[in-house]
C-alpha cells in the first residue's frame, strides 16, 4: 500500500511537470509494461519459492498498478472533457 501511494505521488508529479503536451498515453504505457513485467517476475519468484524477492516484486507491482489508476483517470478526463484545469479533473 505504501509503495502504491508513493507511486501515485510520483506519477502525479511527472504528469504535472510534462503537462504541456499531455503525456498521459506514454506514461500509462510505461506503467502498463512495467506492471506486466512485475507480474511475470512475481510468477517466477513463486515458482522458485523465494519469498524475499516475491515481497520486493509485489511492492513494485503495487507501485505501478496503483499509480496507473490515477494516470488512467486523468487520461480519461482529458479525453472526455478536453482541456480542463487540474482541480476540475481531480474533482470529476
Amino acid at each position: 500500500m505504501i509503495f502504491g501511494i508513493v507511486g501515485g505521488i510520483i506519477a502525479s508529479i511527472i504528469l504535472t511537470i510534462y503537462r504541456v503536451p499531455p503525456r498521459y498515453k506514454c506514461i500509462s504505457m510505461v506503467l502498463i509494461m512495467s506492471s506486466i513485467i512485475t507480474v511475470i517476475l512475481i510468477d517466477f519468484s513463486i515458482i522458485k519459492k523465494n519469498f524475499v524477492i516475491l515481497f520486493i516484486f509485489t511492492g513494485l507491482n503495487g507501485f505501478t498498478v496503483i499509480s496507473l489508476i490515477s494516470v488512467g483517470y486523468e487520461l480519461s478526463v482529458d479525453l472526455s472533457f478536453g482541456k480542463v484545469g487540474e482541480g476540475m479533473a481531480v474533482g470529476i
